[in-house]
């Protein structure tokens, strides 16, 4: 237990942000705090919160520990978050005390029962769903909806509407599920010394599993938008538009796996536009699948009498799940990772590390009020010498001024990494982030350490 305590640590510290007012809320103790961290090489779950009027010399260190932390910390930003909360319901006054829980999802301490990552959608599995008429491929057992034999699909509509079925089908399926989980955990296991702790629980006389809280929301991640938005991409375009080749042509080849298919497997991956590129073909698609994921849920309500709240956020189920999905028309194999988070597919994002930021702001983050995550990698040349720290943060703020709620950078050289999975026993204090949190590389399993490896080594 304690070397997984030690490799895992969830206990979040938040620097920064906004008083109650909306003015600056940095001060001494933040420039400390950060001192510390970076003198003592601690392993551990730093945020810091940004916004426009931030301290500029605050700023400026942050990105400089960052690039010595090789990511720590990571970053929220006020002007995606808080308008996201406020959008719910949230008074902006209690919106700007927000901070994170576990590895990004948002809370209000001492107000919120927030209950996060209640359950996961997998986006790229409903889409397998909706092209096999809801048969899983791998097993070949009747998981999905009904929505239709894709023989009879006439135009990129009834494509992307069978995929939204496949969507709504699976939030359905999974609110009955939440709903017992908390009505058992009322039942059996009330929290009377959190309760006591929350506000509003003593003066309404009720227990924290009941609806004490002041606000009380239910997270739910979708995870895989990025193969979904480059799928349809490929049906759209090579389908539907160019008439190149059919519908059914690629669904043969993603049931085989794209066995003895491989021309055809490099076409979809080369000659329809991926995101991550700053191409808004594809990227306009990946935009309307975040958006009907978080609004689906919005039909929900939690028994505490809350609201479901969207993650744009995989945890480590892009390797888990993507286990478990099927070929895709994007060209990704049966059993692969699938993207992590909002993060393009591994490798997809050729046009530099510019191109991949605007295309994920492109999304509207206000969206998810539980939190989105992004996590990229620098190879560690790119922030060397002189001007290095400027230019890290620089490209930190770039991004959450285009409406990136999140951004954590892995600073790693994939020889170095590579060593570490010979010899773990030499590179034993590598930390690498990993969805939200930091973790020693040598303790990974092989498959994330793999995930981990393959993202591209973007240089500013």
């Amino acid at each position: 237990a304690l070397k997984i305590w030690k490799s895992y640590d969830v206990q979040d510290t938040m620097l920064g942000g906004q008083k109650p007012d909306g003015s600056d809320a940095v001060n001494d103790v933040s420039f400390l705090y950060l001192d510390v961290v970076e003198k003592l090489d601690l392993h551990l779950q730093l945020s810091v919160r940004y916004h426009k009027n931030i301290n500029k010399n605050f700023w400026r260190r942050v990105a400089e520990v960052n690039s010595r932390r090789r990511g720590i910390p990571q970053i929220f930003n006020d002007e995606v978050i808080i308008p996201a909360l406020v959008k719910k319901g949230i008074p902006i006054e209690s919106a700007r005390d927000y901070a994170i829980i576990g590895c990004i999802e948002v809370t209000i301490p001492g107000k919120c029962d927030p209950r996060v990552v209640d359950h996961y959608t997998n986006l790229a599995k409903c889409l397998e769903y909706a092209l096999n008429d809801g048969v899983y491929m791998l097993s070949g057992h009747q998981n999905g909806l009904k929505t239709g034999n894709p023989s009879t699909f006439r135009s990129y509509d009834d494509v992307w509407e069978a995929y939204k079925a496949q969507v709504a089908y699976d939030i359905r399926k999974a609110i009955p599920r939440m709903h017992r989980a908390e009505l058992e955990q009322r039942e059996r296991f009330p929290m009377p010394i959190l309760s006591a702790l929350t506000d509003d629980c003593i003066e309404k006389g009720i227990d924290i599993t009941t609806g004490g809280a002041r606000y009380n929301s239910t997270g739910v991640c979708g995870y895989g938008m990025a193969n979904v938005g480059d799928s349809l991409a490929v049906i759209k375009k090579l389908v539907f538009d160019e008439k190149r080749i059919s519908l059914m042509e690629i669904i043969s080849a993603i049931r085989s796996n794209f066995e003895g298919k491989e021309a055809l497997r490099q076409m979809l991956l080369n000659e329809v536009p991926k995101y991550g590129n700053d191409d808004d073909f594809v990227d306009s698609i990946v935009v309307e699948v975040c958006s009907h994921f978080c609004r689906e849920l919005e039909k929900y309500q939690n028994p505490r009498g809350g609201k479901y709240h969207a993650h744009l956020f995989s945890f480590v189920a892009a390797v888990g799940g993507g286990a478990n999905t099927g070929a895709l028309p994007d060209g990704r194999k049966a059993r692969e990772p699938v993207a992590n988070s909002l993060a393009p597919q591994q490798g997809r994002d050729k046009r530099g590390i510019t191109a991949m930021l605007k295309s994920i702001s492109k999304i509207d983050q206000t969206l998810a009020a539980a939190g989105t995550s992004l996590i990229f990698d620098i190879h560690p040349s790119a922030i060397s010498g002189e001007n290095g720290v400027d230019k890290l943060a620089m490209l930190l703020k770039t991004y959450l001024d285009l409406g990136g709620g999140h951004v954590e950078c892995n600073i790693v050289d994939e020889k170095i990494l590579r060593l570490a999975q010979k010899e773990p026993e030499k590179y034993s204090n590598i930390s690498v982030r990993v969805a939200g949190y930091s973790a020693y590389f040598v303790t990974l399993d092989p498959a994330m350490q793999e995930h981990i490896i393959q993202k591209t080594k973007n240089m500013i």
